[in-house]
């Protein structure tokens, strides 16, 4: 069953995690088993995740040298955004000084939240259409600024692939399904594929625990900033 977020500029009807089962729906299943989510790309992003846990120590450590306090969730939420970014992207997206992602950390706060909370109109149809809460309407400002994200960066790796050597990240093999046959995965699918792996990089990792469980409370205390001095 879909609610009225998720189904928020026609998500329902191009993601997989909505889709009904069929041949649209298994090619994309494919497409997530033996490209996003098997196990030899795990392994092989397993570099990543240490790259980014040694930035992440790199700061903490350069904060108690200089005596500055250490914004947790702060600093989990960055290093979540560049493992995602780095294993779909092969780019960091944020950094460790204050406000540098900012707004992406917002879109994603408010997309969250509107995904998971109670509407109404889900359960009144009538009221559905009038989305009283305005649930709907921000699921889509939030996913329309993330697709806007993705487009942009598609339309920069494709320019320049003619021009600089192939990446190997999850981008590129998007790209390369999509080249061999469009039918089989088309942009609107891509995205919403980028999507739904970008949602998946935040909920669960298997080398990022500790992270996580500090992302966990910092959504919890609705993105409180939890400060803590190190002598």
């Amino acid at each position: 069953m879909t609610t009225a977020a998720t189904r928020a500029l026609d998500r329902h009807m191009t993601s997989v995690a909505f889709l009904p089962v069929g041949r649209q729906w298994g090619n994309l299943r494919k497409i997530c088993k033996e490209q996003m989510f098997s196990t030899p790309r795990l392994y092989a992003n397993q570099g990543l995740r240490q790259e980014q846990l040694q930035k992440l120590l790199q700061y903490v450590q350069e904060c108690c040298v200089n005596g500055r306090a250490v914004d947790i969730g702060q600093a989990a939420m960055v290093t979540a955004i560049n493992l995602m970014s780095k294993t779909l992207f092969s780019v960091d997206f944020a950094g460790y000084d204050a406000g540098s992602c900012e707004e992406l950390e917002e879109i994603i706060r408010r997309l969250m939240r509107a995904w998971g909370a109670p509407n109404v109109g889900d359960y009144f149809e009538f009221l559905g259409l009038f989305d009283p809460q305005g649930i709907k309407r921000e699921a889509e400002f939030c996913l329309g600024k993330l697709l806007a994200i993705f487009d942009g960066i598609i339309d920069q790796r494709v320019a320049s692939r003619n021009s600089q050597a192939r990446k190997t990240d999850l981008l590129e093999v998007l790209l390369e399904i999509s080249d061999a046959n469009q039918a089989e995965l088309t942009r609107e699918e891509m995205k919403h594929l980028l999507l739904v792996s970008t949602s998946s990089k935040f909920l669960v990792s298997p080398d990022f625990g500790q992270v996580f469980e500090k992302w966990k409370i910092f959504n919890r205390t609705k993105f409180c900033r939890v400060k803590l001095n190190i002598n």
